[in-house]
């Protein structure tokens, strides 16, 4: 669903990968809404889950910590790697795969058409998906099947990712990644330039 603005209150209501429907809100930004008010309204719009961006919530409000949004920089792409492109028919369900069970992903849509899907291929199956928008020298949120995550396959993601962008300061989204994996791209060349802690409240369990 698209994003809502209702009584001043900036959120975003959608369908997680999952199926829940989730409404998220930024409380960074400085609005003047506790944490009691984006509660309610997110129960007043029926959410399954609540998403917020915040650097600290109450534990008393109940919350999970559920990873980070994180946007990094490199002055220039790592060294690349080739790796195959995703049919487009695969892309969805891969990435329904890949990040249903991670926090800050959207429902899979339709492609992009701005941008190219790379992937994993191990043992006869796709395991991994990053896409890249080579005119935006942007890289959007790597995602492995949970089986399989560990930092090397996500780098070597965004390696072939790295292919299809020029050889100018390129960005890394990531939604909801381990530390571990954070500090393999600071490896890789990156620097982390903005990074917010997600929290989520699932109503359901409550």
């Amino acid at each position: 669903m698209a994003d809502n603005d209702d009584d001043g209150l900036p959120i975003a209501r959608f369908r997680a990968p999952d199926g829940s429907l989730v409404v998220e809100v930024d409380v960074t930004s400085g609005h003047r809404y506790s944490i009691d008010d984006v509660i309610a309204r997110a129960r007043s719009l029926h959410a399954d889950k609540l998403w917020v961006h915040a650097h600290v919530i109450d534990a008393n409000f109940g919350f999970e910590r559920r990873g980070s949004y994180t946007r990094l920089e490199a002055i220039g792409p790592p060294a690349p790697v080739e790796l195959p492109l995703v049919p487009a028919a695969w892309i969805a369900e891969l990435q329904r795969a890949c990040f249903g069970d991670v926090w800050g992903h959207h429902e899979a849509g339709p492609p992009d058409p701005e941008s190219i899907f790379v992937g994993l291929h191990e043992r006869g199956e796709w395991v991994g998906i990053c896409g890249v928008d080579p005119d935006a020298q942007w890289i959007d949120g790597p995602g492995v099947v949970p089986r399989l995550r560990e930092p090397e396959r996500y780098v070597t993601l965004v390696r072939g990712a790295a292919a299809y962008v020029r050889d100018e300061p390129v960005v890394l989204e990531t939604w909801g990644d381990a530390a571990a994996t954070i500090s393999a791209y600071v490896a890789l060349g990156f620097e982390v330039v903005h990074s917010v802690s997600g929290w989520e409240l699932d109503f359901r369990a409550r």
